[in-house]
């Protein structure tokens, strides 16, 4: 998958747009909150992946792909949990945006996106992970340089006797 196939594909949605302030127990600071814009519909998971982004039209679509067939490649080891991944882009100038809306479109119940006017990694994964409504929140860059395959080990408890 490119990014010109799943930009073909893009299919116009509402946003999901939560309260701003206020995420459950979680609180954004009103100095931080510069009108985040959400994309995607939110399901309940165990964890949410954030993938924070800036000018990665390249290889977002490839690696968004990647992540969204991974579960079932995997279905076994992943079983008991679930997961979205969550695209945040920290202010691209390039086609990100749309890339990550489409990927929305495109796989609506495992991807969300979060557009912020302000850069920054750290920012963008604050944002992120306060607007969550997952039990967990980790992150990976883009170019997939974490294993993927140890995410189990991030969500799940760990094995009687290995505490």
């Amino acid at each position: 998958m490119n990014a010109t196939n799943i930009l073909e594909r893009n299919i116009a949605g509402q946003p999901y747009v939560p309260d701003r302030y206020s995420f459950g127990n979680r609180q954004i600071p009103q100095g931080e909150v510069d009108s985040p814009v959400f994309y995607g519909s939110p399901k309940p998971v165990d964890a949410d992946i954030v993938i924070p982004i800036y000018n990665e039209e390249v290889q977002l679509a490839d690696s968004v792909s990647t992540l969204c067939s991974f579960p079932d490649r995997h279905a076994r080891d992943l079983a008991p949990f679930s997961w979205n991944i969550v695209i945040a882009d920290n202010a691209s100038t390039d086609a990100s945006w749309q890339i990550a809306k489409s990927l929305c479109d495109w796989c609506p119940n495992q991807v969300r996106a979060l557009h912020l006017a302000r850069k920054g990694r750290g920012y963008a994964l604050k944002q992120a992970w306060l607007s969550s409504r997952a039990a967990v929140v980790a992150y990976m860059d883009v170019d997939l340089s974490t294993d993927i395959g140890s995410t189990g080990s991030l969500i799940l408890p760990p094995a009687p006797g290995r505490g």
